[in-house]
């Protein structure tokens, strides 16, 4: 049986790259990216589907430009994870973080509310 090829914008497959190239840490939080002008080089594309990339990265809170300095890449925190691309970034072991603090704080949350409601079936 044969797989269909896909045909992806040369700037999907840049940003597939770079997203890769974040997780895998090649590319540390805080760290700056190459320019515009190298990555072009690197993925040996012209510089607009790198600036495209660029953009969804940052319009996904993953990078951030700065006038005349670059880009950086941004530390991803748990409480942006409700956005698909910020979450693929986020490592396992936060997950079961994120997972062990939501169950401590809605039990106790469901307890406190069960609480109040016999106290006020009381009255």
């Amino acid at each position: 049986m044969f797989v269909p090829i896909e045909r992806k914008k040369v700037s999907s497959q840049v940003l597939d790259q770079l997203k890769k190239m974040i997780k895998e840490k090649t590319f540390p939080p805080e760290s700056r990216l190459p320019s515009e002008h190298e990555l072009s080089k690197m993925f040996g594309v012209s510089r607009a589907p790198i600036r495209e990339a660029l953009s969804v990265l940052s319009a996904s809170g993953l990078i951030e430009s700065r006038q005349g300095g670059g880009s950086y890449v941004k530390r991803v925190n748990l409480v942006g994870m409700l956005d698909p691309m910020t979450f693929e970034m986020v490592e396992a072991d936060q997950v079961l973080e994120l997972i062990e603090m939501r169950i401590i704080i809605e039990s106790q949350a469901a307890s406190l509310a069960a609480l109040r409601c016999a106290v006020r079936m009381k009255n």
